[in-house]
């Protein structure tokens, strides 16, 4: 069964997200993706599945998005995450890391 946001996850990876401002700090998915977890996002350590870096997510290039953030890896700019934030409802998908770990629970 595939989710009503699948395509719109799919596309907004896909954006070519450079000419929309410059990056922001991974800091700024604090609120959204805090939404998602039962931890603080920016604090979680997770490994990029393009080039094996490992870094606590505020460490993250994100991109703004009318829909949400498109979220790239500080070293090979790979597309670590994409969070869409639409209707009052947020999805993400999380293909770019390997894993995402965090030290503790709120």
């Amino acid at each position: 069964m595939t989710h009503p946001d699948d395509n719109a996850l799919e596309s907004t990876s896909l954006d070519d997200t450079a000419g929309r401002g410059g990056a922001l700090d991974g800091n700024v998915l604090a609120g959204v993706v805090g939404a998602l977890f039962p931890f603080e996002p920016t604090t979680a350590r997770g490994q990029c599945d393009t080039c094996d870096d490992i870094a606590v997510l505020a460490q993250a290039a994100v991109y703004a998005h009318p829909m949400g953030f498109v979220v790239r890896c500080r070293s090979c700019d790979g597309v670590l995450m994409v969070v869409v934030d639409r209707d009052g409802r947020v999805t993400s998908s999380q293909r770019g890391l390997r894993w995402l770990s965090a030290a503790d629970a709120r």
